[in-house]
């Protein structure tokens, strides 16, 4: 496997089981307790817990809104003393040294015995120090319960929905902030999320099971917003009634896990914001809600053990979603990050409270989300930069000739050309326009032919000593698109506006090669200058060359590993060869590997799948063929007549170059 190159964690299992009466892990006695620590070569070591009434004073002080610092660090020291006897000395200096080394730590506490999901193993101190590993950065906690249920892989192909689900039948709750947070992180990452369709508000039983069943897109994230209750021994969480005028309902976690269990093939990620939603007392036979569904078979489960604040449980969903989404992240880093983000806030314990349930067997970078690395056909937008890989040499470049543009070391009129499907659009599209905002620029696209006179209307509008870069994509349009007298006029205007001395304007133009010779036809002022001087103008043109070699490696692989995904051997040497010195080949490359991704297998792109496709050749021309014989024979009349207008044999510099034809024109006869 071509693995995704990352600073491998450091794994560490802490096993334990009940000396006594190890075959009923609910089997709890409030005395001292004797525990065995599976060791990696099979033998035990033996640790004891005096379980009294003291610890389960000290256990309660943590479910107060403000809980007494004093008693938080002495329940670290307690735990630190009980795993002294197995060992765990030895297990702080190999994190303390990972932690160093900036290398992560995924440390797994696996318990046969229920009881000790009670304790704060957060709060676990690290030597004399008296750091937790709650504190430390990229220390992972992870909790497995040892026969959990597991599930068949999914089929991740789709991104699947996440479902925000809230009630505020226990009292108020932050509906609105979780909404807005979740929203933004959707919408910067690109992935869908309608209110009107995933959000489901005053949720009870009936409605989330009705919401779970509709058809479409199967829900791949759960998110749940609600109170936490205790009836007895039983904790669950508060929701409406599923019928008008009943009481809220208390929903624990085998009544949760007998919902969603249906589901738990499609379902990778429930998220609980509920107070206690991770708790459970020591003899309580159904367990916390969180480790009801991990021991369903559910593959990850976040919760918070202790009151979880307001203001918490919004950074929480602030954190957790922009790291998966947008960063793109794994749910390990992830859940790390919003653990830092919550111990910001110095005056809760928000970040102890934080707990995820999963399978240390399933791997360090869980992907609970399916996002979609590759373009196809379409070039990389300011919202793909996260897999816009290969070219950061020319993004450098480009963006330090608009800079230089700017301050009149440069003309303001530059020229980004190539050929056809080197990747032009890509890197004005997706190098420039977050680092420009960013640095406070104004920044708009203009179309030739679509709608151009109002962009450029609009950019004379902003006060005048507001710096602006004005992307005309693709450049080449003025001669496709536009009548002769329409084309003067707009190259006439696009130079003047860069040439304003009143104004602060760079003009980017992306040009395929083949029209460089074309501009010849166009004088852009009064002074006689002509359009090709200018193109030719090594002061206003920088070329985008063929991505080769270790560039062209990034390109393919890059995409990949940012959403935690490799290639089998061989794979990449292989489309490397395929693709070879061909020009223009980058976009049936980058169609070629999106269909390799949707025909992906667990974390790999296959030579199966690639062979299936017909390699980077054969990749398009399958799916064209096979929706042209869907056709009917007058539907493939049609479809030969609208390809041949769409070509232009005749005006283009080249033979077979794309034209553009009115609408009206294609219509069927």
């Amino acid at each position: 496997m071509s693995a995704p190159a990352v600073n491998a964690p450091l794994e560490l299992l802490l096993e334990l089981v009940r000396a006594q009466e190890a075959g009923d892990a609910f089997h709890f006695r409030l005395e001292p307790q004797e525990y065995l620590l599976r060791r990696a070569q099979g033998s035990y070591a033996r640790a004891a817990l005096a379980w009294e009434p003291a610890l389960l004073a000290d256990l309660a002080e943590l479910e107060r809104p403000h809980p007494d610092r004093n008693v938080v660090q002495r329940l670290g020291e307690r735990l630190r003393a009980f795993l002294e006897a197995v060992g765990w000395d030895a297990h702080a200096r190999d994190i303390l040294a990972a932690v160093q080394q900036e290398r992560p730590v995924h440390l797994t506490f696996r318990f046969a015995a229920a009881e000790l999901y009670a304790l704060p193993w957060e709060l676990l101190t690290l030597g004399t120090s008296g750091r937790t590993v709650a504190e430390l950065p990229g220390v992972l906690v992870r909790y497995e319960w040892p026969a959990s249920q597991d599930t068949p892989a999914p089929d991740t192909s789709r991104a699947g929905r996440i479902l925000y689900a809230w009630s505020a039948a226990g009292g108020q709750v932050p509906a609105g902030a979780h909404l807005r947070e979740l929203g933004a992180a959707c919408e910067e990452g690109v992935y869908p999320f309608e209110p009107e369709r995933d959000v489901l508000p005053h949720v009870s039983l009936e409605s989330l099971k009705e919401a779970l069943a509709r058809s479409g897109e199967p829900v791949s994230v759960l998110h749940l917003l609600c109170h936490g209750g205790r009836r007895g021994q039983t904790y669950g969480l508060l929701w409406n009634a599923s019928w008008e005028g009943g009481e809220p309902e208390l929903v624990d976690g085998a009544t949760l896990r007998q919902l969603l269990m249906p589901y738990a093939r499609t379902l990778r990620l429930v998220v609980l914001c509920a107070c206690q939603s991770g708790a459970g007392t020591t003899d309580n036979h159904l367990g916390s809600v969180a480790q009801a569904l991990h021991r369903a078979g559910l593959p990850a489960v976040v919760a918070s053990r202790l009151l979880l604040s307001v203001p918490g449980s919004v950074v929480l969903t602030r954190a957790l979603y922009q790291s998966l989404l947008v960063a793109p992240a794994s749910l390990e880093e992830a859940v790390g990050h919003a653990r830092r983000q919550l111990a910001l806030d110095t005056t809760a314990l928000d970040h102890v409270s934080l707990q995820l349930y999963a399978r240390a067997e399933h791997g360090s970078d869980t992907r609970p989300v399916a996002l979609r690395p590759y373009r196809g056909l379409l070039p990389f937008r300011q919202e793909d930069r996260r897999f816009f890989f290969g070219r950061e040499a020319l993004q450098r470049e480009l963006l330090q000739r608009v800079h230089e543009a700017m301050e009149d070391r440069r003309p303001r009129f530059q020229v980004l050309a190539g050929v056809s499907g080197s990747g032009k659009s890509s890197l004005a599209l997706a190098g420039l326009p977050q680092e420009l905002r960013a640095a406070g620029w104004e920044v708009r696209l203009l179309r030739p032919g679509q709608g151009h006179a109002e962009t450029l209307q609009q950019v004379r509008q902003v006060p005048p000593e507001r710096r602006q870069l004005l992307l005309v994509d693709p450049f080449e349009d003025l001669f496709t698109a536009l009548e002769p007298d329409a084309r003067r006029v707009l190259a006439t205007d696009l130079w003047s506006l860069s040439r304003d001395t009143e104004r602060r304007v760079v003009v980017l133009a992306t040009l395929q090669v083949d029209f460089l010779g074309r501009c010849g036809d166009l004088v852009v002022d009064a002074g006689g200058t002509r359009l090709d001087a200018v193109v030719y103008s090594d002061a206003h043109r920088l070329f985008v060359s063929e991505l080769q070699g270790e560039a062209l490696r990034a390109a393919i692989e890059g995409p990949a590993r940012k959403v935690g995904l490799g290639f089998e051997p061989g794979m990449v040497d292989r489309l490397l060869q395929d693709v070879g010195q061909e020009p223009g080949s980058l976009p049936l490359l980058q169609y070629a590997l999106d269909q390799l991704w949707e025909e992906r297998e667990g974390p790999l792109l296959t030579h199966r799948a690639y062979a299936a496709l017909g390699g980077v050749a054969g990749a398009l021309k399958r799916v064209a063929n096979r929706l042209y014989a869907s056709l009917s024979p007058g539907e493939q009349r049609q479809a030969r007549r609208l390809l041949v207008e769409l070509v232009d044999f005749q005006q283009g510099p080249a033979p077979g170059m794309r034209g553009r034809v009115r609408q009206r024109h294609l219509r069927p006869t």
